[in-house]
């Protein structure tokens, strides 16, 4: 019999943006970096009655067998589970759910590897801040130095914004 698999600390994000490895013969599982996980841990609030766990770096859906789960909205928890992916949709199906103390999740935020492409997005806030003179930074250079995909999802997720057309400031 094989032992069991602990549970890695994850941010909600790279649960969502992991690649899934789904086979048979053996329990699903996410690639996150060069690691097999099978199964995660995550800390964060509840932010829907549907049991919708939020962790600042995004959300998901935790599944349960146990319909006895009564978790207010906004409490803090811990959810222990195994990640699935079913029609695109991500959500991992729990083994614990538990509510905890708050300070658990500064704990967990200190513990956990740095969100997988966050450090790619402090370098473009960077570069806009060291091209903005004050009337904003040029679009096409930017876009020229760091890929214009990047800065088109910084504007969407409102990390950016456009003062007028060809512009980019950081929002402070």
């Amino acid at each position: 019999m094989e032992s069991r698999k602990a549970a890695k600390l994850c941010w909600v994000s790279d649960i969502c943006t992991a690649e899934f490895f789904e086979r048979l013969d053996s329990p699903s599982a996410l690639f996150l970096g060069n690691e097999k996980v099978e199964r995660v841990r995550l800390y964060g609030f509840v932010v829907s009655s549907g049991l919708v766990v939020d962790d600042g770096s995004g959300c998901i859906i935790v599944r349960s067998f146990d319909s006895s789960l009564n978790i207010d909205v906004g409490k803090p928890v811990l959810v222990i589970g195994r990640p699935r992916k079913q029609n695109n949709e991500v959500y991992v199906l729990s083994e614990v759910v538990k509510e905890v103390d708050s300070a658990w999740l500064s704990w967990a935020s200190l513990l956990r590897p740095k969100m997988v492409g966050s450090s790619k997005q402090i370098n473009v806030l960077d570069l806009v801040r060291s091209l903005d003179s004050g009337d904003g930074a040029d679009f096409d250079v930017i876009a020229a130095k760091v890929g214009e995909e990047k800065v088109v999802s910084l504007l969407a997720a409102g990390e950016l914004f456009e003062i007028r057309p060809g512009k980019i400031k950081v929002l402070e």
